[in-house]
């Protein structure tokens, strides 16, 4: 969506991923995020611009354990959301049928790197 009118537009440039999640719209920061994974080594990463897509900055998430061992050949692997506050954003990673928090990670540099800051184990959960 564009910043001024509300109605949508293709980005300048895609970014150089196999996408799996779009945000619609900038964060707070004037960030617009997408994450997927990387063509070649298959790794989940989150991109972002701050101006509108001419670049692109790209970050492969930290290693991380999925809770099932076929959840990354699903093609919709990883499921990626970004959230963002004025002080750093955060990636949370949800297994493909969208029921379960894998990992979850958190960049202070506008997603130019990130760290892990919570990882699932067997049946559980963060608290409610």
């Amino acid at each position: 969506m564009l910043d001024d009118t509300g109605r949508s537009a293709r980005l300048v440039n895609q970014p150089p991923i196999q996408l799996t999640w779009c945000q619609p719209y900038p964060d707070l920061n004037g960030t617009r995020w997408v994450a997927g994974s990387d063509p070649r080594t298959k790794q989940p990463v989150v991109a972002s611009t701050r101006n509108r897509g001419r670049t692109w900055k790209v970050a492969t998430l930290p290693e991380f354990s999925p809770l099932s061992p076929d959840q990354p050949t699903s093609p919709v692997y990883p499921q990626v959301t970004v959230v963002s506050t004025p002080a750093a954003s955060y990636a949370a990673v949800i297994d493909p049928d969208g029921s379960d928090l894998v990992a979850m990670f958190r960049s202070a540099d506008f997603g130019g790197t990130w760290t892990r800051t919570w990882q699932a184990s067997q049946d559980k959960q963060p608290k409610q």
